[in-house]
């Protein structure tokens, strides 16, 4: 009896707490984790629209490299992950909201510059200024192994500004996937975007969050504030490359 008593209170609880979350404004803490290198690109105008509509919900955010921000979702210190689909554990649920496929940056000046696309063995000879994050690294040295290439990695940086910068004052070319509204480097030097031609896996933008119920209203909110916010249209921030 105290055993179904227990269950009885929790089931009341419950609904008490869906039918408060039906009635009521989203509103509380809400944190939210995004890849170093897409959130200073995607966040700020996305989460400003969010809560230009729910005021009462308080928007923390969170950058870093994937398996960082793993383990702090599981820990419960974010709620939610904007994400590329690298290795995304069991136990977390990804929902794939658009397609971001790899793309060549150079200076305009470079001879392949002017190119309107580009394959890996057209750059493989070239100096490559590599994005050295966690999953991220392996993610591009994987797009030249499979065509059986062998990179010229000129040199690494964690920072996607520092290689964009780098590239603009010609130390070599890089490969990304999210490509800014603004093609200029930090300090005004012009870059030139090109496409990628060939079998090249695509990133998958996403969201990661764990597979729990009695999840709370802001964050339900939030997730479908991405949804309409981040498809194949547009996504705040960048610039959609077609494959």
């Amino acid at each position: 009896m105290l055993r179904e008593a227990k269950a009885l209170l929790a089931q009341a609880d419950a609904l008490y707490a869906s039918a408060r979350d039906l009635t009521e404004q989203a509103r509380g803490p809400l944190n939210v984790g995004c890849l170093v290198t897409l959130a200073p690109i995607i966040l700020p105008e996305l989460c400003h629209a969010f809560q230009q509509r729910f005021p009462s919900v308080l928007v923390s955010i969170h950058e870093g490299d994937q398996e960082r921000l793993i383990d702090r979702l599981r820990r419960g210190e974010i709620d939610i992950l904007l994400t590329y689909d690298l290795q995304v554990p069991e136990d977390v649920n990804f929902e794939a909201l658009a397609q971001l496929p790899p793309y060549a940056l150079l200076w305009p000046e470079h001879k392949l510059a002017q190119r309107r696309s580009l394959s890996l063995h057209d750059l493989a000879p070239e100096p490559l200024i590599l994005l050295d994050l966690p999953l991220s690294r392996e993610y591009f040295l994987s797009l030249f192994f499979q065509e059986g290439l062998t990179p010229q990695i000129a040199a690494r940086s964690t920072h996607p500004d520092v290689i964009r910068t780098m590239v603009a004052n010609q130390y070599g070319y890089a490969l990304f996937n999210a490509r800014p509204r603004n093609d200029a480097a930090l300090d005004g030097k012009p870059l030139q975007v090109v496409p990628l031609k060939g079998p090249y896996h695509p990133m998958s933008l996403g969201l990661a969050s764990l597979r729990q119920s009695g999840r709370p209203r802001a964050l339900i909110e939030f997730e479908e504030h991405c949804r309409v916010a981040i498809n194949q249209r547009g996504i705040p921030g960048l610039i959609i490359q077609s494959k």
